[in-house]
């Protein structure tokens, strides 16, 4: 693994397809290519290893998070390769490949055929907590099944593609794609304590709404009056460090966030090593998950009874430990007030933690959950989150569903 240290080596992708995402990239040494070495040189993945994806040639515990996408429908013995993953990974195993309900299911080349009951009773059998949902849902006219290769790099083909991909969410059919988490460590927090972190650039707004909240304490804020325009992320990634040492939990709320009941409640034995948030949304999902009150007291989402996965969570109000940012977790400041949040949980993803909306009683004290979406700042780090996080879309963020271009 030239060029990177084992500390680097955070994601194994294992069973690589046409975009390896991980630190290191795991072809299969059965696979379907006919010269896997030359096939390894010609996607240019990093750290590439050709390897039996049923007896991986790595130390226990030498990942953060073991991922495999599509892979495992032509593993020889699923179950191994399933065992293996979380053998090498530390904190967590994703998996994605096609719903047995779905029509991708049907390819001649697939050994097997996989639901949420499959992998629950996996992660049983595997002694780990084990949590599955569905990504993608069977668009109505199957594009993904009935166009060649070269087809779908038409105009017309794409422009087809995303038109199928925008009526996802009222469309949607049967299982498409199913993802399953296997978690293996669960570190519940010893203490409820939280630190508010608040950005804000308008005074009045501050203190009218979010420190208007009777669940507050003036003592537990730490609050910054934002009057150069400096990226939100710099004053959290400050703060963190300031605070790192301290056994608590961050809260990093927006200006005109307004809690109504006590949080501090709600993150008791939660998990150190998840993010929290009360809305975000996944793909798959027909609305946002978890249910947020607007200033003309509409309500956006939908209501939650319990934590649920998500793909990232609003920058309105994010929830972390401590132990994370202690494990190397960090906002990139390259994003200054838009997609941020996304960022984080995409960056919290990859490295193996959870990332759930949670029920919290709260409101948002503004017209819109999504802001001047036509600003230049805006439209610049929309491109920013594409092109860092390109082998993982589409992303679900609470503005839009960020598809290739």
């Amino acid at each position: 693994m030239a060029g990177k240290t084992h500390l680097d080596c955070k994601m194994l992708d294992v069973g690589v397809g046409a975009r390896p995402k991980g630190d290191v990239n795991v072809f299969d040494l059965h696979g379907e290519e006919h010269d896997q070495r030359e096939s390894v040189t010609r996607l240019k993945a990093e750290n590439p290893v050709l390897a039996d994806i049923a007896h991986l040639p790595f130390k226990d515990e030498s990942f953060n998070l073991a991922f495999s996408d599509h892979a495992i429908v032509h593993a020889q013995n699923p179950f191994s390769m399933l065992r293996e993953m979380c053998r090498v990974a530390k904190r967590k195993v994703i998996i994605r490949c096609p719903h047995r309900k779905g029509s991708a299911a049907n390819m001649a080349n697939h050994l097997s055929f996989f639901d949420e009951e499959w992998f629950k009773k996996a992660a049983d059998v595997l002694g780990f907590r084990g949590t599955q949902f569905i990504t993608a849902y069977d668009y109505p006219i199957k594009l993904k099944i009935a166009s060649p290769n070269r087809q779908r790099m038409s105009l017309r083909w794409r422009a087809l593609n995303r038109l199928e991909r925008s009526r996802l969410m009222e469309k949607a059919l049967s299982p498409y794609e199913i993802e399953a988490w296997i978690t293996k460590t669960h570190r519940a927090a010893d203490t409820a304590n939280v630190r508010f972190v608040v950005v804000y650039n308008i005074p009045t707004a501050f203190k009218n709404s979010f420190s208007s909240s009777i669940y507050v304490a003036p003592k537990n804020v730490t609050a910054y009056h934002n009057a150069s325009n400096e990226p939100l992320p710099k004053f959290y990634n400050t703060t963190v460090r300031q605070y790192l040492h301290e056994n608590a939990w961050f809260a990093f709320c927006h200006q005109d966030f307004i809690l109504n009941e006590d949080i501090a409640e709600r993150l008791e034995g939660k998990d150190v090593e998840t993010i929290y948030g009360p809305i975000g949304g996944r793909p798959a999902a027909k609305s946002l998950s978890g249910m947020i009150t607007q200033r003309d007291e509409t309500t956006i989402g939908s209501q939650l009874k319990e934590d649920t996965p998500v793909q990232t969570l609003d920058e309105m109000c994010l929830i972390a430990h401590s132990e994370v940012f202690r494990q190397g977790l960090a906002f990139d400041e390259k994003f200054r007030f838009h997609f941020y949040g996304a960022d984080f949980c995409m960056q919290a993803y990859t490295q193996g933690f959870d990332v759930l909306a949670m029920p919290l009683k709260c409101k948002h004290q503004s017209r819109t959950i999504h802001g001047d979406v036509n600003s230049p700042e805006y439209l610049s780090s929309l491109a920013l989150l594409r092109e860092k996080w390109k082998r993982f879309l589409p992303i679900r963020t609470t503005t839009k569903l960020v598809l290739e271009e």
